[in-house]
């Protein structure tokens, strides 16, 4: 099909940029919708379990409960008992984009509540050391972004006024089973098989009009795109109790190859002068696959009678992921086997967190920090626009956990995210508070 040439200046700014979602220009013919991992694998890191997100995020070497199943299954030996665990997460997600010149402020803002985790580990009982089986389920990160980029902005020479507001929801669910076991009294190994499955809906809606014309050209669009998104990987991990109190942990989670299958597809009204075009809603088909980079995590925690300390690092060099399979077109002039190399960069999440036992209450009080960088540094698919502002992510900590009568555990954590990213014309802020509760029987 073809369209009016007309359409060049407008309907090719109707994109979706950081997420790394473009449509090509539509003056010419329908071309394939290019995808980028930044929409699909989501950065939205939540944690899991309250303890752990109270914390700071710890989890390498500081879980004593079936969470560590996900970032370190080693220390399921911690779990002496057959434990039942289970966690809530409550989140209020806030985007704002300043946008122009004149600056305009706009806000969106979403509420949602998942179930964060839930882990059955069972000890085993054997001749010598320990061992600890577990199975479960885990949501560690969520798509959730939220944006409206409203005013005066310049794109490929011309002035526009716009109204842009982006809505991405859904979620990357974990299904895992592993094990622990004791090879030294001080060493513990585990390993845990993970299956990744999730879906991402993402709707945008813009509109765009032409400045400083008599009769401004103008677009209202909508594009909607659903992807269904399956992974497979493994965790290896160690544990190791060293002198005067600490502990050291180390995980390796291998490259997850995801297959990401699902539909796009846009309509829009186009104004050019005195004359209206209307485009019908299309729907696409995509498929193709993605092969994420190694992942290195190491902790360490020192632990007293009343007081725990623990920080982490997890690194992962995103230039290392590759396609399988390419989802860009031969017209869209992007490179899939570079794609990652000169649009991602390695990314470095950085944890600290303590709690500390208060005896009169017998309650543990926790508080952390961690902070980490964004993968995607530009530049942006639709504009060309190299990134002024990237990241990183920060986030502050707080919550409290009880053990009652030693078979049940309550525990209740606040964070506090924020995060950043910009371009000579807009800059995005993104925040969120979420409040988590975990409660584990032990058997």
């Amino acid at each position: 099909m073809v369209f009016p040439q007309s359409l060049k200046g407008i309907a090719a700014l109707f994109l979706i940029a950081k997420c790394g979602v473009a449509l090509t220009p539509k003056m010419q013919t329908i071309k394939d919708i290019s995808v980028g991992v930044g929409e699909q694998l989501p950065s939205g890191w939540v944690g899991l379990g309250a303890r752990s997100q109270a914390m700071g995020g710890t989890l390498a070497a500081s879980t004593i409960d079936g969470t560590a199943l996900f970032a370190n299954p080693a220390q399921l030996t911690s779990v002496r008992r057959t434990e039942i665990l289970g966690s809530l997460a409550m989140s209020r997600i806030r985007g704002t984009a300043d946008t122009g010149n004149p600056v305009t402020t706009s806000e969106l803002s979403a509420t949602g509540t998942a179930l964060n985790s839930l882990v059955v580990s069972a000890p085993y009982p054997v001749y010598r050391g320990g061992f600890t089986f577990a199975l479960g389920y885990a949501r560690p990160s969520d798509y959730g972004q939220r944006m409206n980029r409203a005013g005066i902005v310049t794109l490929q020479g011309q002035v526009f006024r716009q109204s842009d507001i982006l809505r991405q929801e859904g979620g990357l669910s974990h299904y895992a089973m592993g094990f622990g076991v004791e090879v030294a009294p001080t060493t513990s190994m585990g390993l845990s098989l993970r299956w990744q499955h999730g879906s991402v809906d993402v709707r945008r809606d813009i509109t765009l009009v032409a400045q400083g014309l008599a009769l401004p050209d103008s677009l209202v669009g909508r594009y909607r795109q659903h992807n269904s998104i399956d992974g497979l990987g493994v965790v290896l991990g160690t544990h190791t109790v060293l002198p005067a109190g600490f502990q050291m942990g180390l995980s390796v989670s291998t490259p997850t190859r995801y297959t990401l299958d699902g539909t796009w597809g846009d309509e829009y009204h186009e104004a050019i002068g005195a004359n209206v075009y209307h485009y019908d809603y299309l729907e696409n088909k995509l498929k193709y696959k993605i092969r994420s980079p190694w992942e290195f995590g190491a902790g360490l925690t020192w632990t007293t009678y009343a007081l725990t300390l623990a920080t982490d690092v997890w690194y992962a060099d995103w230039q290392q992921a590759r396609f399988d399979g390419s989802p860009y077109g031969a017209s869209s002039g992007i490179d899939p086997d570079t794609f990652f190399e000169t649009r991602y960069r390695s990314s470095l999440r950085w944890h600290i967190g303590g709690e500390f036992l208060v005896p009169v209450v017998n309650t543990y009080v926790r508080a952390g920090y961690w902070t980490g960088t964004e993968p995607f540094r530009g530049p942006l698919l639709d504009s060309g626009e190299a990134l002024t502002v990237a990241g990183p992510s920060k986030a502050y900590s707080f919550g409290a956990g009880w053990l009652i009568d030693r078979v049940f555990a309550l525990d209740a954590a606040v964070v506090f995210r924020t995060g950043r990213m910009g371009t000579a014309q807009s800059v995005e802020k993104t925040g969120d508070r979420r409040f988590s509760v975990s409660a584990a029987f032990r058997m």
